[in-house]
């Protein structure tokens, strides 16, 4: 019997940060925290699964793109008109992400990841960023902790 080690959801991860205490960290930020705190600056980070993310001003429009409104098997992505940007029916958009490949100004994307998990000698390597210090929610933090353990335990 095979089991999954634990693994947490990447929201983002910041190099160089300085804030909130001495020295020089790379913080991760892991999705699903459900404390909803009222100071709460990522709230994106609330949901547990990956969401899709739509910047206006980066879209250029159907004129010269659309190829976002083809990607959507939901038909989530829309115009109103054929010259202006796009738009986005959030109560049909399942959060799939397929039309995030699909936009060359990258206007859409999706806030967290799944991570691809290696170990190196200064930590555990998410495949595009070396993770040494965790900033993450309480209950996020337990589930990541436990992910990086038994990764270190198995190399």
């Amino acid at each position: 019997m095979t089991t999954q080690p634990p693994t947490g959801m990447v929201l983002n991860i910041q190099h160089f940060c300085t804030h909130d205490g001495p020295g020089i960290r790379t913080n991760v930020f892991l999705k699903f925290c459900s404390l909803r705190c009222k100071w709460c600056s990522n709230p994106e980070s609330i949901h547990p699964k990956s969401e899709l993310a739509y910047n206006p001003s980066k879209c250029i429009g159907t004129k010269e793109c659309g190829l976002c409104l083809k990607a959507c098997p939901e038909s989530a992505i829309f115009t109103v008109d054929p010259d202006v940007k796009v738009r986005i029916n959030w109560d049909l958009c399942t959060n799939c992400g397929k039309c995030v490949p699909a936009c060359p100004p990258q206007a859409l994307s999706l806030f967290g990841q799944q991570p691809r998990q290696r170990v190196g000698r200064t930590g555990v390597a998410f495949g595009w960023a070396e993770v040494v210090g965790v900033a993450v929610g309480q209950l996020a933090l337990a589930t990541a902790l436990a992910a990086i353990q038994q990764t270190l335990r198995h190399r």
